[in-house]
């Protein structure tokens, strides 16, 4: 008998610890702040106080702090990277481009010996 009560308390603090997470979990979930943001590099204080700025704007004037917040915080490629990757997919345009007008006209060439007019 003794071990069965033993077994219903560890059973019963199971559950209020269950309860008390779920409690816990429901209570994150409702509160909302007001902005959030993401982003993975330290924050400056004048990143900061431009946060503050935005929070506190309204209307047309909300939403142009709010892009040019965005552009504050990205993390942008040097203009090396930049130029590289530039290189690159200008590289794969032309490269496809002369593909695509290679098959087009290979085409082309086989429908005229094909079908002549």
């Amino acid at each position: 008998r003794g071990r069965g009560e033993t077994a219903a308390t560890k059973l019963e603090t199971v559950k209020q610890v269950k309860d008390a997470l779920a409690a816990q979990r429901r209570e994150q979930e409702t509160q909302t702040l007001p902005v959030q943001f993401s982003t993975t590099k330290a924050l400056s204080p004048g990143d900061l106080e431009a946060m503050q700025d935005y929070v506190r704007a309204e209307g047309l004037a909300k939403t142009v702090k709010g892009a040019l917040l965005e552009a504050r915080l990205i993390d942008w490629p040097s203009p090396g990277s930049a130029a590289v990757s530039t290189g690159v997919v200008l590289g794969m345009v032309v490269g496809v481009t002369l593909v695509v007008t290679g098959i087009n006209l290979g085409l082309s060439t086989a429908a005229e010996s094909l079908f002549p007019s």
